[in-house]
């Protein structure tokens, strides 16, 4: 019996395979490397616009007065805004924006986002934001 199961599964989860390689390589959503791209990010006068895939809606996230968007980093599930006032990330599974003030005189080095998560570097402080739970944990330096 075991020897017709193996002989049966076999062809089964071939085909499963070649299915599943057959759906991503005809998906323009999935990344060469499987994952697939659920949010893009654009830019307006007087607010920042997410066009969140998963969820199929745009969000809409108000610039504040004398607000200059510095730098943005959009992966796969989220993205992050650095902004002259407040660092903002999006993620696509809690689908809002989670908001982080920065600190006096801090000065802002790099960002990164990836998949569902992101990470930054100021002067005063590690940052990374976690998109599963769009919670902020940071670090002094």
């Amino acid at each position: 019996m075991h020897g017709l199961l193996k002989h049966i599964a076999t062809p089964i989860l071939l085909a499963l395979l070649l299915t599943s390689a057959s759906l991503q390589a005809n998906n323009p959503l999935v990344i060469p490397d499987g994952t697939v791209k659920l949010v893009y990010f654009f830019e307006e006068d007087d607010k920042y616009i997410v066009s969140d895939i998963r969820n199929n809606q745009f969000v809409e996230l108000r610039r504040k007065a004398q607000e200059q968007l510095l730098e943005k980093a959009v992966a796969n599930q989220v993205v992050v805004l650095v902004t002259n006032q407040r660092y903002v990330a999006y993620s696509a599974l809690t689908t809002s924006w989670h908001t982080l003030k920065r600190r006096a005189s801090e000065k802002f080095i790099s960002v990164e986002a990836a998949d569902f998560s992101a990470f930054l570097v100021t002067n005063k402080r590690l940052v990374s934001f976690n998109g599963q739970t769009g919670t902020w944990a940071e670090q002094r330096r």
